[in-house]
């Protein structure tokens, strides 16, 4: 494909007949660009409202569905390269999924989340709620900040109180809640509340290319943290390092990243380095997303979780007295199973667009176009329900041959 720019044949809006056209030296190369790269993945895109189909055309594996359209999950090309007939195993484990329409009992429901906890299972938890965050946002983010410090302390009304020893260390920013703050802002009000003799370094996650950082107090100097500064600090702090760090993590544009030297820290203190880890998934209602923002700790069957959330059901607050088995809480049952609910679902959009390739495929077309082309006005119109139907019945005669 020396002949065609690689971004444009990817990202490009051309349809594929034209490229042929426009470039007959590259048709060989095109076909294997098919066969090999577009199975791993890729798209080339004709038009922003078409079904893209080309994970479909070459995926004859109907019942091979693992919950994501993602061609990563389908082993169809192995079959087709290997020409193997034997039935397609399920690429995802889904024994712990619980569904709410399975109205499971308690011991059911604990044992299958103990299943999806693998190896963290003695995980505690306390939910907190974090309405009050609407109107202190409106104040601005670091009175939202100070707000958590002082509920985190262990007097909620010492709000002026200077301590050496603060009962957490860590704060997971989830959703974004301090997104128009710096550092230099966290580092101001990390000194004002708890003063210069507790924390020495706020850790953070450099914005501008994922490295990380420690933001001295006292000095404001910014240097990296790699394993010569780690293990510096450990030969001044000891055991006590943990204690002398406050971990500011912004998920916001690195959310896969842990903070390191945990695990070493562990084996050689017999201690996590976060004392306990005050995760805020104010308005985030995908359990996945705060399981993972807990997985910030390495450590998290001995790292204790305060988890801010709004909108908690009055009952479950009431429930929740204090720390608890995370999988025995009931806001954790509603959390999960609701993401459970929403990965069938995903599962749905999933078969609908093998059954939209495969009506494509019958009418010997690429990309599949229909009335509805913005969603939005037919809701308006309230057109879209009669769209949908009569979509319904197309696609149940023609690839079921039903009505």
């Amino acid at each position: 494909l020396t002949e065609l720019d690689y971004d444009e044949l990817v990202y490009g809006h051309n349809r594929l007949s034209e490229i042929a056209e426009n470039y007959p030296n590259a048709s060989l190369g095109l076909i294997r660009f098919l066969y090999i790269i577009i199975l791993k993945r890729m798209e080339i895109r004709d038009r922003s409202r078409s079904v893209n189909s080309v994970d479909i055309i070459f995926n004859f594996d109907c019942i091979g569905f693992t919950g994501t359209p993602f061609l990563d999950n389908y082993p169809t090309s192995d079959y087709i390269r290997h020409q193997r007939e034997d039935d397609i195993p399920p690429s995802i484990d889904r024994s712990f999924y619980a569904y709410t329409s399975e109205e499971l009992s308690q011991d059911e429901f604990e044992n299958r989340f103990s299943q999806f906890q693998g190896q963290n299972s003695d995980v505690k938890v306390e939910y907190v709620s974090s309405d009050f965050m609407q109107e202190s946002l409106k104040i601005g983010e670091m009175e939202t900040l100070k707000e958590i410090f002082t509920r985190e302390q262990e007097n909620p009304k010492a709000e002026s109180r200077k301590t050496t020893k603060a009962p957490f260390n860590a704060i997971v920013d989830l959703c974004g809640i301090f997104k128009l703050s710096t550092i230099e802002d966290v580092r101001s009000l990390v000194l004002e509340h708890f003063g210069p003799d507790c924390f020495h370094y706020i850790y953070h996650i450099d914005q501008s290319d994922g490295s990380d950082r420690m933001l001295c107090i006292k000095s404001k100097n910014d240097v990296t943290f790699d394993e010569e500064f780690y293990r510096d600090l450990c030969k001044r702090y000891g055991a006590d390092l943990r204690h002398k760090i406050f971990f500011f993590v912004d998920n916001r544009n690195y959310i896969g990243k842990d903070v390191p030297y945990q695990l070493i820290y562990q084996r050689h203190f017999k201690l996590p380095l976060f004392v306990k880890s005050v995760v805020i998934a104010h308005d985030v209602e995908d359990f996945s997303k705060i399981w993972q923002a807990m997985g910030r700790s390495r450590t998290m069957n001995d790292t204790t979780f305060s988890i801010y959330k709004s909108n908690i059901p009055a009952d479950m607050i009431k429930g929740n007295n204090g720390l608890g088995d995370i999988k025995t809480l009931p806001l954790t049952r509603l959390l999960y199973t609701k993401n459970c609910d929403c990965k069938m679902a995903g599962n749905l959009s999933s078969i609908y667009q093998t059954l939209i390739a495969l009506y494509n495929l019958s009418q010997d077309s690429f990309y599949y176009s229909d009335d509805i082309v913005n969603s939005f006005i037919e809701k308006m119109e309230m057109t879209i329900q009669t769209k949908v139907k009569m979509l319904e019945d197309k696609i149940a005669t023609v690839v079921l041959g039903t009505h």
